[in-house]
């Protein structure tokens, strides 16, 4: 089927490949399907750079029929109906008995079966190869697995029809019920003309137990089909199935990786890794597939996300391709340098999620840049990542090239920050308000840099400000309700967290804030019902456990409030933040005064 595969059938399939068994036949040997079909190539995507991008359409692969190459099941004598070459066969009895057998036990499927001790087997779980030594013989167990059951004349009508697109001029010549071991099902005839004029004979067992289609056919010409057919029902007639069902294991999928290339012959990927340089030009989300019943879609989609995780962009679908023995890749090639950051390729079967493939682009180390913009991109995923002093290296180079990029002054305020550096921080946030005077998100970002610094007054006029420019963002309120904490303002400080519920309702770092307000202003029930709801939210870090534990000890709940100050400040200690902001560190330092006492 090579590269024209139409499905995704995956499992065992049992092939017979018989060459001259019963001698004087000259005849070269004729060789039946043994691959089993995967999915059509899919789109991979194409990357966007906004922020909330139109959701494309997913990548999708649709698992089809069963491939019903064929396999070896016995029986002791060809069915009553068969075709006139199949009924010149040699008797069963003569050709397997009289040889040493050995079994095989498949653990995946709970069935065996016997074969002559002096064949090799193979085994993996896509396949089951009994072969004779000098290749003249091969036995392939296999096992479809379907959606959902079918009765056993749909089941072979879609097994036929796979051989009828595998063989030009396939044609069934009969077909009748029978049972091959302790299997129920039909034998079929058939035979293939090639363009050559060379006719292939076909015997083709299929049987349905549950929602797995088992296939078994033998393929040959003339005296080679009659000698060997004896031996194919004999292995067929051993096969056990002690549960009375198969069921498939519960991996799907055994291997997922990204990778910058797939070898195509061999369908592996090449390069693989999880973190990728921005000069990468081909990226691949690899999936090795063990079982997937048959007509599963599985759609890819691949994600731009924050650090955390959260999603932030989607990227356009490219293309996706289908390799032999279960392997599926998609293929994402940029048009251009990939945004530094992180993403994911996420797979899903209908609703549920079957794989998750994390990746990150990164700028090489000792990369030099001639453009700008460049090194504040890379600055803007080196705070990202929280590396503040490369960050800090990023944003000057970047106002090297060019001292009017009001986000490489943003981006050094914010690493300067991140290092308690305060003076450098509202500096470069003064230089970038130079450029924009108007932009209340500078704004705010150095009203943050005031409060830090302990200055709550400056902090106040610059939120004052952004207010003015932005008053319905939730975010100033709530940020300057910490100040009005600061400058001892607890009612404006309750008002303004009150605010910021109006604008953005059920926020728990809000509600952390209005916590921390009721606290202070000595409204201790109050804050414990909001430090309470948080925990049960499970927003349980450590200045809210400080704060719960807090208003416990004011409420006279010593042994509680005690343990909860403890289990706060060892996250604290956790932490291990040089920069701790005021809220924090006011809260520390009550809950050592209160362990003191």
């Amino acid at each position: 089927m090579g590269r024209q595969m139409k499905a995704l059938s995956i499992g065992l399939v049992l092939i017979a490949i018989i060459a001259a068994c019963g001698g004087g036949s000259e005849a070269d040997p004729v060789v039946a399907p043994t691959s089993v079909p995967l999915p059509s190539p899919t789109s991979a995507p194409i990357a966007t750079s906004t922020a909330s991008p139109t959701i494309p359409s997913p990548t999708t692969v649709v698992a089809a029929p069963p491939s019903p190459t064929p396999t070896f099941v016995a029986r002791s004598s060809p069915t009553a109906t068969a075709a006139p070459s199949a009924t010149t066969a040699e008797p069963t009895s003569q050709t397997v008995v009289s040889v040493p057998l050995s079994t095989f036990t498949s653990v995946e499927f709970d069935f065996s079966f016997e074969y002559p001790s002096s064949w090799i087997l193979e085994s993996d779980l896509q396949a089951i190869t009994v072969k004779q030594p000098d290749g003249a013989s091969a036995v392939v167990i296999g096992i479809d697995i379907l959606q959902s059951a079918q009765g056993i004349r749909s089941y072979t009508q879609l097994s036929l029809e796979l051989f009828k697109q595998e063989f030009p001029g396939f044609e069934s010549t009969s077909t009748t019920g029978t049972i091959v071991g302790e299997l129920p099902g039909q034998v079929t005839y058939a035979e293939a003309v090639d363009a050559g004029g060379t006719q292939t004979e076909f015997k083709i067992f299929t049987a349905v137990i549950g929602s797995m289609g088992f296939t078994l056919s033998i393929a040959g010409q003339d005296t080679a089909f009659r000698g060997a057919e004896p031996l194919f029902d004999a292995i067929a007639d051993s096969a056990k199935f002690p549960s009375g069902s198969f069921q498939p294991p519960a991996t799907v999928i055994s291997r997922e990786v990204m990778s910058t290339g797939i070898d195509k012959s061999s369908s592996e990927p090449t390069g693989v890794a999880t973190v990728f340089e921005k000069t990468t030009r081909t990226f691949n989300a690899f999936l090795d597939m063990d079982f997937l019943p048959i007509g599963t879609e599985l759609q890819f989609v691949w994600i731009q996300t924050d650090k955390n995780g959260n999603p932030i962009g989607v990227l356009d679908p490219v293309t996706a391709e289908t390799g032999d023995d279960g392997a599926l890749w998609s293929t994402f090639e940029p048009p251009e340098a990939m945004a530094l950051g992180f993403y994911l390729v996420t797979v899903f079967s209908e609703e549920d999620l079957v794989a998750v493939m994390p990746f990150s682009v990164v700028i090489e180390d000792g990369a030099e840049f001639t453009e700008a913009q460049s090194y504040v991109d890379w600055g803007t995923f080196l705070l990202s990542i929280d590396d503040p002093e490369k960050a800090v290296y990023a944003a000057t180079k970047a106002l090297e090239l060019d001292s009017t990029i009001t986000e490489a002054y943003v981006n050094r305020a914010e690493a300067h920050l991140a290092s308690c550096e305060t003076d450098g921080a509202t500096a470069d946030l003064s230089k970038a308000l130079g450029l924009e005077p108007d932009n209340p998100v500078i704004l705010a970002r150095r009203a943050t840099a005031h409060w830090y610094a302990r200055d709550a007054a400056a902090a106040l006029v610059d939120f004052n400000n952004a207010i003015r420019f932005d008053g319905n963002n939730a975010g100033y309120y709530n940020n300057r309700s910490l100040v009005q904490v600061a400058l001892g303002r607890l009612d404006s400080a309750i008002a303004d967290a009150e605010q910021a519920l109006a604008l953005q309702p059920g926020n728990l770092g809000t509600l952390d804030t209005r916590g921390y307000a009721y606290l202070k202003s000595g409204l201790f029930r109050n804050a414990k019902q909001d430090y309470d709801f948080l925990i049960d939210a499970g927003f349980e870090i450590s200045h809210v456990v400080l704060g719960l534990g807090l208003a416990n000890a004011a409420l006279g709940e010593y042994w509680v409030a005690r343990e909860l100050l403890e289990q706060g400040l060892a996250l604290i200690e956790e932490e291990a933040s040089s920069c701790l902001d005021p809220q924090i560190s006011d809260l520390v330092q009550m809950a050592q005064d209160v362990l003191n006492i």
